[in-house]
């Protein structure tokens, strides 16, 4: 029991030795200021598709947290009124502020990983550019089989696919989100771990984020935590939200490095 007690000190010293809440706290508040002008990049592209307002709002209300719908469905109302001029400076805004959330997020691996050596100005935010322009990327194309996905299924040849995509949905979930956390952590510069050795941390980061997702929608709806907070409610629980899944994300690149020292003697 002593030593159980010895291991799960030892593991989260190391947490706050890396500073992870720092950076979780920074990458969440810019990924906050990010999530009005990335609705408006959004919600600008897909009408361009034939998409029609309420459908968006069907999908926001099935796939996207409570807390965050008020904000979200606000948006998409106004940009839905609004002129196609606000796409450029939507996708600047958007991109710029995502790169800043994602620059916080690469210092925090940064740290976790103990480099010797930390990427220059330039080269993080070129890196986070990227970072930014590959969500932004999966997200439209996630919304857009939301949105199609009853026509692919109605091909003879796609329909087999669709139809096990949809009963496993939870499980492409997970792959998905262990495949952008391996590319988060392994493209970090002085991440020095191999692809096998990622896949701890990135499954149990994506395993958690979902497990957390769910626990909190829970609060949210039977804790009473909108009258908590009252109207600031939807801004501060999506805060909150996005902070603890920014964490949740550096503790998976943690529990890598963690494994890697205690096997290879690596203090």
């Amino acid at each position: 029991m002593k030593n159980l007690y010895l291991k799960i000190r030892d593991f989260t010293d190391g947490i706050s030795d890396d500073n992870i809440s720092a950076h979780a706290a920074a990458s969440a508040f810019y990924m906050f200021l990010s999530l009005v002008p990335f609705v408006a990049l959004v919600s600008t592209i897909l009408p361009l598709t034939g998409l029609e307002e309420d459908r968006l709002f069907e999908i926001v209300s099935h796939y996207i947290p409570a807390a965050m719908q008020g904000i979200i469905t606000s948006a998409v109302t106004d940009i839905y009124s609004a002129p196609n001029a606000i796409l450029p400076i939507s996708i600047i805004i958007t991109v710029w502020l995502s790169s800043r959330a994602f620059s916080s997020l690469i210092r925090g691996v940064e740290d976790v990983a103990d480099s010797l050596r930390y990427s220059s100005y330039l080269k993080r935010s070129l890196l986070a550019c990227l970072y930014t322009i590959g969500i932004i990327f999966i997200m439209v194309l996630l919304l857009l089989l939301l949105v199609f996905g009853d026509r692919l299924s109605s091909l003879p040849l796609l329909s087999p696919f669709v139809r096990i995509v949809i009963k496993l949905r939870l499980i492409v979930v997970v792959i998905l989100l262990t495949c952008v956390f391996i590319a988060i952590y392994h493209w970090v510069p002085g991440m020095r771990l191999r692809l096998r050795q990622l896949l701890p941390g990135a499954v149990a980061a994506a395993g958690a984020w979902l497990l957390f997702t769910w626990l909190f929608s829970l609060y949210i709806v039977y804790g009473g935590g909108y009258t908590t907070y009252g109207s600031l409610a939807a801004i501060i629980i999506t805060l909150l939200w996005m902070y603890w899944c920014m964490y949740i994300i550096l503790l998976g690149a943690y529990l890598n490095m963690y494994i890697y020292r205690k096997r290879h003697g690596d203090d």
